[in-house]
């Protein structure tokens, strides 16, 4: 494999006349690389491309980082989600991508970021530079006779069956004042934090840009209430995209106290146009941890009993230099604290008897037993750009 050295020419694409100068060579190498209808590239350039930060070799690759603010166990956190990972065809396997993901790697460390996140097209594609898998796709298909009457069993005795209104996203705008607006998002995110550990902010941005992406998919962004246009009765949310005879729900997110079944009835009977659809359950996401005591100070309690037992974790991390040290955990008033000592040389064996480490781990075995420890399936990313 010939590899070439292109740090000196990467292009960092992060102010208005950066992406303005660079747009048409992105947009043909997006079409180089993706199968995406014309409405969909038009979509993320004039509405996704503007905020995003770009890395670029010209004529080579690129890869695009799009920030979201997420909640981590309750704290917001700016993240990047990796998107647009491309690789001209007649460049490929020239360790271009190594170059533009260390590059990315380096400038999301210098910003403290825990993690990073991405959807991928082959997870073996991704492994080699520490990402790990947190989840795999999952889907099931409603057929029309699961499609059920438009309402919903209470829950409380006595209260019987309610019915299920439904709201549009461009019908709630103009229904709900940016008040009222907010009180809802808040409580979608309410929905979220009970469920998951890790989520992207489902707040008015976020809806919006959920929204236009629907749209260009021949879809929409439907809220459901139960008997009320109200707050309240909000029951919860579900995203969908229409390809020819199939739709596919791509984000449903309820209150915890429904059944899936009865969920699925309710996205059923408002989608009666389709002949079969697909609920995405899950998708397919890798996690790379960018900053290693950034995380540890997410989760200390993931770390208790190394702390318990003052154990040292040796952690080697090809792609970010900086993360490669000594772990040195202890508790001090009940609380897991850490000291970090850096390692010139990782590969460097010490004398027998004498190792300054009880466990070694790379950063990939790291993300898997963090996050494994967190339980993956409390991990929310949905599909969006």
């Amino acid at each position: 494999m010939e590899q070439v050295d292109n740090q000196k020419c990467i292009d960092k694409i992060c102010t208005d006349d950066d992406r303005k100068r660079e747009e048409l060579f992105l947009r043909e190498l997006w079409r180089e690389c993706f199968d995406d209808p014309k409405t969909y590239e038009d979509f993320y350039f004039t509405r996704v491309y503007g905020k995003n930060t770009v890395y670029a070799i010209k004529g080579r690759g690129m890869i695009h980082l799009n920030p979201y603010i997420c909640k981590i166990c309750g704290r917001e956190k700016k993240l990047h989600y990796i998107v647009g990972v491309g690789t001209h065809f007649s460049q490929r396997r020239k360790g271009i991508m190594r170059q533009l993901l260390r590059r990315a790697f380096m400038d999301m460390y210098e910003n403290r970021e825990p993690f990073t996140y991405l959807m991928p097209a082959d997870v073996r594609y991704y492994e080699p530079f520490g990402f790990s898998s947190i989840s795999e796709r999952t889907e099931i298909t409603l057929e029309r006779d699961r499609k059920q009457p438009d309402r919903l069993a209470s829950g409380e005795e006595g209260m019987g069956k309610q019915d299920i209104l439904y709201m549009e996203y461009k019908k709630l705008q103009n229904i709900l004042n940016p008040k009222e607006q907010k009180q809802l998002y808040d409580k979608i995110d309410y929905l979220l934090e009970i469920k998951y550990h890790v989520f992207a902010k489902h707040d008015a941005d976020y809806f919006e840009l959920l929204a236009e992406e629907k749209t260009c998919q021949n879809g929409d962004v439907v809220f459901c209430f139960e008997g009320y246009f109200d707050i309240d009765n909000l029951l919860g949310f579900f995203a969908y995209s229409m390809e020819e005879a199939e739709t596919y729900i791509e984000q449903n997110v309820f209150d915890d106290n429904i059944f899936s079944e009865q969920i699925y009835a309710v996205i059923s009977r408002y989608i009666q146009t389709a002949d079969r659809i697909r609920v995405i359950e899950r998708f397919p996401f890798m996690v790379r941890i960018i900053d290693v005591l950034e995380c540890i100070k997410l989760y200390p309690e993931s770390f208790y009993s190394y702390a318990l037992e003052k154990k040292r974790i040796q952690i080697l991390d090809d792609e970010i230099f900086e993360n490669n040290g000594i772990y040195s955990f202890y508790l001090k008033e009940n609380q897991v604290f850490v000291q970090k000592r850096l390692i010139l040389n990782p590969d460097k064996t010490a004398d027998r008897g004498c190792e300054e480490w009880d466990i070694r781990m790379t950063i990939a075995e790291l993300t898997d037993r963090l996050f494994g420890d967190l339980e993956k399936d409390r991990i929310f990313f949905a599909e969006i750009v």
